[in-house]
């Protein structure tokens, strides 16, 4: 049998949160460890995740740090799961990537073609896989979109 992944997830301010925290609990190869909240304030938090950090972390079995790159150091983490504001994905795949982190985020996950030729470059120089997320592509209301276009009625 092999190690299980360790996952930590940088940035507790996305919809997309619970993604995370469904996967490390339906994935048995993957052991989400850690989450890093980047000293967003519990406002904005409690906003994104709808729930404390606190909670959240609880939810999941998480441990809870301010800095990601500590998060990293400390949990000896594999992979990272970004869940941070949108202009900032790119910055933290390339810092990632740099640190030998396998990268799972949410799209956009580049805000112009020069962040998503860097994070491209970064992948390859340091032998990652840097994988950007549809969380939408498969949720009832775009798929019936897809139908329906299909079908031609759209």
């Amino acid at each position: 049998m092999t190690d299980k992944l360790r996952v930590g997830m940088i940035g507790t301010v996305s919809a997309f949160n619970d993604h995370f925290g469904h996967a490390i609990v339906a994935i048995p190869e993957m052991e989400g460890v850690a989450a890093a909240t980047l000293g967003r304030s519990e406002n904005y938090i409690q906003y994104s995740l709808m729930d404390s950090a606190e909670n959240y972390a609880r939810k999941y079995k998480l441990k809870l740090y301010e800095d990601a790159w500590e998060m990293v150091e400390r949990e000896k983490l594999q992979a990272v799961y970004l869940t941070t504001e949108d202009h900032l994905l790119a910055q933290y795949a390339i810092q990632s990537a740099k640190r030998g982190l396998h990268v799972f985020m949410h799209k956009p996950w580049a805000t112009n073609p020069e962040d998503a030729d860097a994070v491209i470059a970064a992948a390859g120089a340091n032998h990652v896989v840097i994988l950007p997320n549809l969380p939408r592509r498969f949720t009832a209301t775009h798929v019936y979109a897809q139908l329906l276009v299909q079908a031609g009625v759209i």
